[in-house]
């Protein structure tokens, strides 16, 4: 089966994985995500329900390419959705309550570019070429992060201000992501990668937070970017690997920034999906001027 195929099994076989429930229907939807991403997603509505949450099936459908059968497919986006209904159920998902709000609310930082128009109906920050965007927390386990996108119209309800929309979703940001900063090839060490050691990659450091999910977003901590440059004692380059972390190489005559482009440039077209894509740039952080520009 294609993608299309697929995806219509989907609609059509999974009330038979869900008999507990009472459904009224099963819709395919196109759902847009970061840089303006489009996934399909299965929509499950049950009987007397506003909402229901959306079932990725980009997942399900490699599964199928690499042999899984249609039925376990099948029971696995059943168990997918009967973890997701419950939280939706728990939630109510009626709006966002002040009290609540303020200890979920975190920070994304992502392009500016790809996302200008979602980000039109949105808080927003502009940060050299990427754009800081808010995003409440909806629940954090084994399986990822679920969080949903803050509208302008939830900080108008809330009558919260730009400036303290910020202020609490930074502190919310280090707390439920902690910020971990790690040298490269310590990094792959742990992670069991087998990789080449050399000089240049034993000078590389990789920004991210502990979940290693939107960990770019740690840029924006000025005392992390300034502690790493007045504890290396220089001024640093900063390569945006993915929406999920950044690389500091400190400044030596061996670097040529034109040639960090490049290689950043190979990286986001052959390595990095679109949808993690944060930027083409290399940045320069002035450990005198404590400034980063692009």
């Amino acid at each position: 089966m294609d993608f299309n195929e697929f995806c219509n099994s989907v609609r059509d076989g999974i009330a038979d994985h869900l008999p507990e429930y009472d459904i009224s229907c099963v819709e395919i939807r196109d759902i847009r995500k970061n840089n303006d991403v489009v996934c399909t997603g299965v929509l499950i509505m049950l009987e007397g329900a506003s909402v229901s949450p959306n079932i990725y099936l980009d997942y399900y459908y490699r599964l199928y390419q690499n042999g899984t059968m249609m039925s376990e497919i099948l029971a696995e986006i059943a168990d997918e959705f009967r973890r997701a209904e419950s939280f939706v159920k728990e939630k109510q998902f009626e709006g966002y309550k002040q009290d609540d709000f303020e200890h979920k609310v975190f920070l994304r930082l992502v392009n500016y570019e790809k996302n200008k128009e979602l980000l039109a109906d949105c808080p927003h920050l502009c940060f050299e070429d990427l754009a800081i965007c808010f995003r409440y927390l909806a629940g954090e386990d084994r399986h990822g992060v679920s969080s949903t996108l803050v509208k302008n119209r939830d900080i108008d309800r809330l009558g919260l201000s730009l400036e303290e929309l910020y202020k609490m979703a930074e502190a919310n940001t280090r707390r439920i992501f902690p910020v971990e900063l790690v040298r490269l090839d310590e990094l792959l060490k742990r992670m069991s990668c087998v990789f080449e050691d050399n000089p240049f990659s034993n000078n590389i450091y990789v920004l991210t937070n502990r979940q290693n999910v939107n960990g770019a977003t740690c840029l924006l901590f000025r005392d992390v970017v300034e502690g790493f440059a007045k504890k290396h004692d220089t001024s640093f380059y900063v390569l945006p690997a993915s929406v999920h972390e950044v690389m500091f190489v400190p400044v030596c005559e061996q670097i040529e920034k034109e040639n960090l482009e490049a290689m950043v440039r190979e990286i986001n077209e052959y390595v990095v999906s679109d949808m993690d894509f944060l930027s083409n740039h290399v940045y320069y952080y002035d450990k005198k001027a404590k400034k980063l520009t692009a």
